[in-house]
């Protein structure tokens, strides 16, 4: 098979749902023997694209794509969609909710009625599409394991954080316990990733906008959030930041950050409901034993939650027991095993050779 990859612009090759829903099953379809490329809708290459059997587009774009999409039908091309987050549901405490209603959302529904395969990561979100499409592959997102190692393991407690920006109601969810956890505990606290320049320059120019008042009310309330968790951030004893890295360098990073005890704190919106295990998978994958919150994606799944979203004794209670840890990460490992990209590639593959034969 030819499989050409359509993103928005060159620099779309440094975004983290990209990475993980589209080139790394394309490279795994690459060692597979398959004939992959990838294009930009600022690149015209035409050329190129007229010989694929399947074209890929996923998430929003910037710029118009839709003639594109039917260029590629007209000339017999199988167009696939792929889509990784419910953007019917986006809550308005995530910064992502503009975007997604002002600008992706329509333009997301067109692509779904016009392709003819979406594929998505999760059951619940192949529910929200189907008023839209009724050929949809659920295909979960998956790690390539050989690129991850496991973390070095040095002496003294580690407890961290690790994800994308989008997560601010997440997080001031526990940085208080973490506070009341350090006046009892000497540990570290780590959070990688969530932005990539300093907090303190980001929690400036936070500020800056508050005292301007260049904003409106949803904005403002994002704003003050974000004021609030950088302030109690800055306020922890031996508080690290690790800022955002290139996906590739994700695996070393999150290695090397050397984390014991992983926090996935999840509020619990609809949203939150289509999400993956991705976040459960990657802490895994560097040995570092993860605590959830009771809610989906990993209610039932998971092997270590939290109970009435009480973090503070879900803390402790790892803190305080380092056989807990890791015997829950023991469990982790069984969980996860079935996600490594190597057997998630098969599904990747059958679903393309079944689409155009």
């Amino acid at each position: 098979m030819k499989i050409v990859a359509i993103i928005d612009t060159n620099s779309c090759v440094t975004n983290g749902c990209f990475h993980i829903r589209t080139h790394q099953p394309l490279m795994e379809l690459q060692k597979r023997g398959h004939e992959i490329e990838y294009t930009s809708l600022e690149t015209d290459r035409w050329d190129e694209i007229k010989t694929a059997d399947i074209v890929i587009f996923g998430r929003g774009y910037n710029r118009p794509f839709l003639g594109l999409l039917w260029r590629c039908k007209a000339a017999g091309i199988k167009v696939v969609y792929d889509i990784d987050d419910d953007v019917w549901n986006v809550p308005e405490t995530n910064p992502a909710h503009r975007s997604f209603e002002k600008k992706y959302k329509q333009s997301i529904e067109d692509t779904i009625v016009e392709a003819d395969l979406i594929t998505t990561s999760t059951i619940p979100l192949k529910k929200q599409i189907e008023r839209l499409h009724d050929n949809i592959k659920v295909i979960p997102n998956s790690l390539p394991l050989e690129k991850w190692d496991k973390r070095p393991n040095h002496k003294g407690l580690t407890i961290g954080w690790s994800g994308g920006s989008n997560h601010l109601e997440d997080l001031l969810m526990v940085v208080d316990d973490i506070k009341k956890l350090q006046e009892k505990y000497d540990f570290k606290f780590i959070i990688q990733g969530f932005i990539s320049r300093p907090i303190e320059a980001d929690g400036y120019e936070a500020s800056l906008l508050k005292s301007v008042g260049f904003q409106d009310e949803m904005a403002g309330r994002i704003n003050e959030m974000k004021i609030e968790l950088y302030t109690k951030l800055l306020g922890l004893k031996n508080f690290y930041h690790i800022p955002f890295y290139p996906p590739e360098m994700h695996p070393k990073v999150l290695q090397r950050a050397d984390i014991d005890i992983g926090l996935i704190p999840i509020k619990g919106h609809k949203f939150d409901e289509s999400k993956s295990i991705l976040k459960l998978l990657e802490y895994t994958a560097v040995g570092t034993t993860a605590i959830t919150s009771n809610v989906l994606p990993y209610k039932g799944i998971a092997p270590y939650t939290t109970k009435n979203m009480d973090w503070y004794n879900s803390i402790e209670k790892m803190i305080k027991d380092e056989k807990l840890r890791q015997k829950m990460l023991e469990k982790q490992e069984k969980i996860c095993a079935p996600y490594s990209l190597e057997k998630v590639g098969e599904e990747w593959e059958k679903t393309f050779k079944d689409l155009i034969t």
